[in-house]
């Protein structure tokens, strides 16, 4: 399942890949969610999180990557509207992250690309051992509305059971398009999205015949 992924991060990571920039990056906010060590030296960012303009540039090299999967912590939300309201701790994921990943749907399906648009409805995946545990594995989910933080989000299928995270000891609850980060962050505003923000993790899959150097 892992076979050509490749990781990214700023340079000192010590991860598989880094970037670097020819100047100091003016960066005023580095999250890493506790998908790896993130710190300051001299002034500047180390760690796994990217930018989305970034990311975005790396998405348009289209002869490198077959997928690039983006993920951030969302935090823990309120799910209601189907059963007691419980705490359902969140993340953001790209639309081709599952696919990226080769993450399957138990029952319905996962994200796709047009879901992680700015005109699409809001939808999510549920992992399956909160489905199951805490929604009784109730077969007739898909479909349905939830409310998350207040906002209404349809369930459109729950991961496979294999899955249950990609980096140990950060285990969701449930996924929901990046997008949807302009409507459940608190006080969003246009710079948490700018180059200066730091708070995705990406994975990339090389096409086949492309090395990771």
């Amino acid at each position: 399942m892992v076979r050509n992924l490749v990781f990214g991060g700023v340079a000192g990571d010590g991860g598989q890949i880094a970037h670097r920039a020819r100047n100091s990056l003016k960066v005023h906010g580095v999250w890493s969610n506790g998908d790896c060590a993130q710190e300051m030296k001299g002034g500047n960012p180390t760690g796994c999180s990217l930018s989305k303009p970034f990311l975005e540039d790396v998405r348009a090299e289209t002869a490198v990557f077959s997928g690039l999967a983006e993920f951030s912590k969302a935090g823990r939300f309120t799910l209601s509207g189907n059963g007691p309201a419980t705490l359902a701790l969140s993340q953001y994921v790209s639309g081709d992250y599952f696919q990226t990943l080769g993450i399957a749907a138990a029952i319905g399906r996962t994200i796709q690309p047009s879901d992680d648009t700015p005109s699409a409805p809001a939808v999510a995946v549920l992992n399956y051992g909160y489905w199951n545990t805490t929604l009784g594995a109730d077969p007739g989910i898909v479909g349905k509305t939830i409310d998350l933080k207040g906002l209404p989000f349809t369930i459109v299928g729950v991961a496979e059971p294999r899955f249950t995270s990609l980096t140990p000891g950060n285990v969701y609850d449930i996924w929901v398009p990046l997008v949807q980060r302009h409507y459940l962050q608190s006080h969003w505003n246009p710079r948490m999205e700018d180059a200066g923000e730091l708070w995705i993790v990406a994975i990339g899959r090389l096409k086949p015949g492309v090395s990771q150097a």
